[in-house]
C-alpha cells in the first residue's frame, strides 16, 4: 500500500525500492515482498529459498509478470542513468582521497554542528584553554565506543582503532592541563570541571533492540560522583538514540547529546571550547522522552523532556 500506491503512485517515484540487508522475508514470503513493490531484495542467507519461492510465484501468476517487468525496468533505468553500461568500474584513483585531510575536516565539521546542547548552566561552557579539566569515563578515551555499530566490524568494536581522534586526544590538544580518570572523579583531583563521557556500547540492527533505554548504574555514578565532589559536570552522551536521562540531566551543569562522533573527537573539542567563536547549532531530530512509558512519542508531545527540534544556541 505505502510503497506501490503512495510512493510509486501518488508521489510518482521512478527509482528503485530496496529492502534492508536480510530484510527480504522479514515481513512475509517472497511473493508478498515483491507484490508490495520491492524491486531489489537483499537476501544474504536463504537466497535460494527466496528465489525458488519467487520463481514459483511468477509461474503460477501469484506475482504478475508486469510486476517483474516494472522492477527490472527500474533497475536498468537506474544503471543507465549512472552510466554503468558504459563505464561499470569504480575509479581506483578515488581511493587515495579516502581519509584525506579534507574529508576528515568535513567529518569534524559534521560532528561539531550536530551536537545538541540540552543544558547549559553555571557558565560551565564554553571551556577555555587555561581551564584545568578532567575527562572522565572510558567512552572519552575510546574511538570504538565513540563510533557505534558498522564501524570496522558489523557490531562495531570496543577498542581504539588506528587513525581516529578520541575526545581525550582532542581535549589534550587544546587544554593546558588535563587529567584522565576512567573510573570517576576522586578527592584530591585538581580539575574544577569534569567532562564526563558516558553512553551506549556499539550495536547494529536487532542487537541494539532494548527496553532498557537508560544509562548503566556505573555511568550514572560517574556523573553523580563528580557532582558530589563539587566539580562542574559537563556530561557528553554517546548514543545512537534518545535515552532516559532526566536524573542525569539534573546532576549535570551542562549536557550534550553527542550521538556517535566516530573518528572525529576533535569536533567535540571544537564545541566544548567554542573554537573560532563557534556557537551551538544542533537540534534534536525527535522528541526526547522523560520515561520509557512515553514511547512512542509524537514530535509535539507536551510531556516530552525536550520537543522535536530543541537545542540551545548559546552556552
Amino acid at each position: 500500500e505505502m510503497v506501490t500506491r503512495v510512493l510509486k503512485g501518488e508521489l510518482g517515484f521512478k527509482g528503485v525500492v530496496v529492502t534492508d540487508w536480510n530484510g527480504g522475508q522479514r515481513f512475509g514470503p517472497a511473493h508478498s515482498v515483491i507484490n508490495a513493490g520491492i524491486d531489489i531484495a537483499m537476501q544474504p542467507g536463504n537466497h535460494e529459498e527466496f528465489m525458488n519461492d519467487l520463481k514459483g510465484s511468477v509461474l503460477d501468476q501469484t506475482v504478475p509478470i508486469i510486476r517483474i517487468d516494472d522492477a527490472v525496468r527500474r533497475i536498468l533505468d537506474m544503471k543507465f542513468k549512472l552510466g554503468l553500461f558504459i563505464d561499470p568500474f569504480a575509479k581506483r584513483e578515488f581511493a587515495e582521497t579516502i581519509g584525506s585531510d579534507a574529508h576528515r575536516e568535513v567529518a569534524r565539521q559534521a560532528v561539531r554542528e550536530s551536537l545538541v546542547l540540552l543544558k547549559s548552566d553555571n557558565q560551565a561552557l564554553p571551556l577555555h584553554a587555561t581551564d584545568v579539566v578532567a575527562v572522565v569515563g572510558a567512552h572519552g578515551n575510546n574511538s570504538g565506543l565513540q563510533s557505534g555499530g558498522w564501524s570496522i566490524h558489523w557490531q562495531g568494536q570496543r577498542e581504539n582503532y588506528r587513525g581516529a581522534t578520541t575526545i581525550l586526544d582532542a581535549v589534550n590538544a587544546v587544554a593546558s592541563e588535563v587529567e584522565y580518570a576512567e573510573d570517576g572523579c576522586y578527592r584530591g583531583m585538581s580539575a574544577d570541571k569534569a567532562i564526563v563521557v558516558v553512553g551506549e556500547k556499539p550495536y547494529a540492527e536487532g542487537v541494539g533492540d532494548s527496553d532498557e533505554l537508560w544509562l548503566t548504574d556505573a555511568h550514572k555514578a560517574l556523573i553523580q560522583g563528580c557532582k558530589d565532589l563539587g566539580k562542574q559536570v559537563i556530561t557528553i552522551l554517546i548514543s545512537g538514540r534518545a535515552l532516559i536521562i532526566e536524573e542525569d540531566l539534573q546532576a549535570s551543569d551542562a549536557f550534550i547529546a553527542a550521538w556517535l562522533p566516530g573518528s572525529e573527537g576533535g569536533g567535540v573539542a571544537d564545541f566544548l571550547f567554542a573554537k573560532d567563536g563557534f556557537k551551538p547549532k544542533g537540534k534534536s531530530p525527535y522528541s526526547w522522552p522523560k520515561d520509557i512509558a512515553d514511547l512512542p512519542l509524537a514530535p509535539d508531545a507536551e510531556h516530552a523532556l525536550f520537543k522535536f527540534g530543541f537545542g540551545l544556541e548559546e552556552y
